[in-house]
């Protein structure tokens, strides 16, 4: 009947100021009396977005979106336990909307079991019903996903791209930036988000994007590049900077203690396994204002943006506090570490974002400081809107090793960059296709180097490349011929 109503009053809206003013208050009295109490308004229609985070061999972490004024009764449970609810809740409202997000943590789960999560209404009814996995005691290898950049503007493409990653079954997914597009409003680009807009495009996000609804969830960790912290090439000077780590913290599922997890400064974070390392460094709170890339000093490409003169600011881009966080737990092992950031670290050879271009004289600094341990490194990198797998073959390191890029998800693609700025490092390039990256890493027999590998899954979840990789312990660091280059008889399909 309402729609009705509205159709009289377009009728009658040309016609006289007297039958604008009944038709009007018509409607106003029909929707007044239809309106039901805030509670059923509040009831929650279909599955809850849910994000499984820090998980343990008997511990998981959930970041659950529900309705404000929801009271529900979480348990989980398997064939031999019998249902157990959250050792800790914690609820955080969003401003100006309907939601919260609510945080619960179950302990003292078996390693390596599958668990039903339920989710009941005051009432009793059934609201969502999902699996959750431990991960085992044992060491070895570990089947990993590589992401970045999830615009959720891309309303299809995302749902293809999701169903393809959960196809690749991996045991965990490392997102390493831009999980948000804050900065993006309506599909239009914002050089920066306003505290209100950080609010609403994590909700939005949140709401819309298939992985919070799979049925069997996978555990999801993240860390922030420019996007998701608000800025457009974001820095230390951004002044929201605070309030994007308090609303990246509450939604995302990592905020209690877990085994193995430990958080850094900003949003930087750590998981220590049995047999390898994983340090997750967060490249925008505390970095220097952004230098112009050594390529673009001299050539007068379009790519090469025009940057104000920041000589005043120290360079850095970790901060001095994220360093030191991150050395003194290098020093504690000797296993091999996956370092992870948002943007490239040996990007030196475009005119993009990276830490070797915009940071020229403090990447050689941390990569002097890198060269001096006995430890195994492997880089990893989101960002560049492509895939690139580059091998570190000869400086700043003492040592070959790789990094692995891979962007995006799903977002927008770009023309291949590297006719204009070739990569002499790329072992695979591949651009202007949503994609990601699938490792199956574990240690050497020695203990302290590192065997994985690598394939790329592109638009189509075809296979892009899959290469095998060897970096040899720290003694065998010492001598650059004895480290296993890449597989040249490794399997490619295009």
């Amino acid at each position: 009947m309402l729609s009705a109503l509205f159709l009289w009053k377009r009728e009658f809206d040309s016609r006289s100021p007297i039958s604008f003013f009944f038709c009007s208050a018509a409607i106003f009295l029909f929707s007044a009396c239809s309106l039901k109490p805030e509670r059923t308004h509040l009831q929650q229609q279909g599955p809850l977005s849910i994000l499984q985070g820090r998980t343990s061999e008997s511990e998981i972490e959930l970041s659950i979106l529900a309705p404000k004024g929801s009271h529900f009764r979480i348990e989980i449970s398997n064939k031999i336990h019998s249902p157990q609810e959250p050792v800790l809740r914690r609820k955080a409202p969003i401003p100006e909307s309907l939601w919260l997000v609510e945080k619960i943590k179950f302990e003292n789960l078996s390693a390596g079991e599958t668990y039903i999560l339920r989710i009941f209404s005051e009432a009793g009814d059934l609201v969502d019903e999902r699996t959750l996995k431990t991960f085992t005691k044992n060491s070895g290898k570990l089947r990993f996903a590589m992401i970045s950049c999830t615009d959720d503007h891309f309303k299809s493409e995302q749902k293809t791209m999701w169903d393809h990653l959960k196809e690749a079954a991996p045991q965990i997914v490392f997102h390493l930036g831009d999980h948000v597009y804050a900065d993006k409003v309506n599909g239009t680009p914002i050089w920066e988000a306003d505290s209100k807009t950080l609010w609403k495009r994590y909700l939005q996000t949140r709401q819309a994007l298939d992985v919070f609804y799979w049925k069997n969830l996978v555990p999801m960790m993240l860390l922030w590049d420019d996007h998701d912290y608000g800025q457009s090439d974001g820095d230390v000077r951004y002044g929201n900077k605070q309030l994007a780590t308090e609303i990246f913290e509450i939604f995302s599922a990592q905020s209690f203690p877990v085994k193995g997890f430990e958080r850094g400064p900003g949003v930087s974070w750590s998981w220590r396994r049995q047999d390898q390392d994983f340090f997750f460094l967060d490249g925008r709170s505390f970095r220097s204002p952004n230098k112009r890339s050594p390529v673009c000093l001299s050539s007068s490409s379009r790519l090469c943006k025009k940057l104000p003169d920041h000589s005043g600011f120290p360079e850095t881009h970790f901060g001095q506090e994220t360093e030191g966080w991150l050395f003194e737990s290098l020093h504690t092992s000797h296993k091999p570490t996956w370092l992870f950031t948002g943007d490239q670290w040996f990007g030196g050879f475009s005119p993009f974002e990276s830490y070797e271009g915009n940071a020229t004289e403090d990447f050689k600094r941390f990569a002097s400081r890198l060269a001096r341990l006995p430890k195994t490194f492997v880089f990893g990198s989101g960002d560049r809107h492509s895939i690139e797998l580059m091998e570190i073959a000869k400086g700043p390191l003492d040592f070959v090793t790789y990094e692995i890029t891979s962007s995006p998800l799903h977002a927008k693609t770009f023309p291949e960059p590297w006719t204009e700025f070739p990569n002499p490092r790329n072992l695979e390039q591949f651009s202007g296709i949503f994609n990601f990256i699938m490792i199956e890493a574990s240690p050497s027999k020695s203990k302290t180097g590192l065997e994985f590998q690598a394939e790329g899954i592109g638009s189509e979840g075809q296979s892009l490349f899959k290469r095998k990789f060897q970096v040899q312990d720290p003694q065998a660091l010492k001598s650059r011929s004895s480290i296993h280059r890449a597989d040249p008889q490794a399997s490619r399909n295009l």
